[in-house]
């Protein structure tokens, strides 16, 4: 299938191909940089409808990096709060400030 093939054909099922990038990194779920027919196939039934369609699923993408990337740095965090050495006051540090923050993502 040519490109001019395949955008008539994204077109004609109501998929924007405006932001041909986004729409690649949207199909390729498994992030290898290549689309398999699955994913294809699946984004597209996700995206099919108006560009609004692509907008909300890119801002679901950027919210997911997002989310890892907060838990990524709340680990980072963790891991240097046990390093310290305990002052002479008394940590109030819990488990339960752990299980506590864990709740927010």
């Amino acid at each position: 299938m040519s490109s001019g093939e395949l955008s008539s054909f994204m077109e004609s099922l109501g998929i924007s191909t405006d932001d041909v990038r986004t729409l690649f990194m949207l199909l390729d779920s498994e992030h290898k940089g290549l689309i398999d027919l699955d994913e294809f196939v699946s984004g597209c039934m996700q995206l099919h409808g108006p560009a609004k369609s692509m907008q909300m699923a890119k801002m679901s993408y950027e919210n997911k990096l997002t989310r890892q990337a907060l838990q990524s740095l709340k680990k980072e965090i963790l891991k240097m709060r046990k390093g310290l050495k305990p002052s002479n006051k008394t940590s109030t540090y819990t488990q339960e400030d752990e299980d506590t923050t864990t709740e927010h993502f």
